[in-house]
């Protein structure tokens, strides 16, 4: 019934419907690439940036920092499953990950830009995924001392972090506000998990579930402020993005219409010349 409707439509409603689409996909997919295009060398710079921190973190700190539920002895009994869940726990190091990733991904940012760019916005997605992984990893080493925590400094330079993701690996924030929430949501159960590890396992399950859904509301505030820090910065380059983006489209379509007027004047100039031409022809 549905497709006989739209059948049944007049042609030139169609026509006029596929032209006004296919502006908007136009303008969109234009806005697209000049947001990579603006971040194309920040985002090149960020990668080798991210793999030379990471290098001088694996130099300081060797031993494999992964998530403990992988590499604790008791995780997955002392059978083969736990003897392969924690080889495969020191294998996925998430610095390892960042060190063999990043660098390919500049050496095929470079040599296949094209392909690259297509695919801008997983990369972004993938960069930010294994810092969130690093982090979450520096945290839980060795346990109470964690590398990051024990450092009151890593939270001072988290606005820094902050702004230089938002530099460097952004896309349209139509979009990817909603992969910040859903990472920095993922943040609520790892820092529990984290924070409860002390919890007594021999006590009722009603406690332990009571412990942790306050645990959970206690993470509440800094999911909320993060997430809003996060999306106002991205906002504010957005907006700017959109206001250079604009004066791009005024300015172009400003040149696109003086060009139309001089090839305008032209043919008027050229039809004036073969009327006179032809008038002044003389009559047989």
């Amino acid at each position: 019934m549905v497709t006989q409707a739209l059948l049944a439509r007049p042609r030139t409603a169609g026509v006029a419907g596929r032209v006004m689409e296919t502006r908007a996909m136009r303008s969109a997919r234009a806005y697209r690439s000049f947001v990579v295009a603006s971040t194309w060398r920040r985002h090149k710079q960020a990668l080798l940036l991210i793999a030379l921190a990471v290098a001088v973190s694996v130099a300081r700190h060797p031993e494999p920092l992964t998530l403990p539920f992988l590499t604790c002895e008791g995780a997955f009994g002392s059978g083969p499953a736990g003897a392969l869940a924690r080889a495969l726990g020191r294998l996925l190091d998430p610095r390892w990950m960042t060190m063999v990733l990043c660098p390919s991904m500049f050496a095929c940012a470079s040599l296949r830009p094209r392909w690259y760019a297509a695919r801008f916005e997983r990369a972004c997605d993938l960069v930010l995924y294994l810092g969130w992984l690093t982090r979450h990893a520096l945290n839980f080493s060795d346990g109470a001392s964690a590398i990051i925590e024990a450092n009151f400094l890593t939270y001072l330079l988290r606005p820094a972090v902050v702004v230089a993701s938002s530099l460097s690996q952004r896309y349209e924030f139509s979009k990817q506000w909603k992969a910040h929430a859903l990472r920095l949501l993922l943040d609520v159960p790892m820092n529990v998990y984290r924070k409860s590890s002390r919890f007594a396992y021999g006590d009722e399950a009603g406690e332990t579930f009571a412990r942790l859904a306050a645990a959970a509301l206690r993470e509440a505030p800094e999911y909320a402020f993060m997430l809003g820090s996060i999306c106002l910065v991205d906002f504010a380059v957005e907006a700017h993005d959109r206001e250079q983006f604009a004066k791009r489209v005024h300015r172009e379509a400003r040149y696109a219409s003086a060009e139309s007027i001089v090839a305008a004047e032209a043919s008027r100039r050229r039809r004036r010349g073969e009327g006179s031409s032809r008038d002044a022809t003389p009559r047989s």
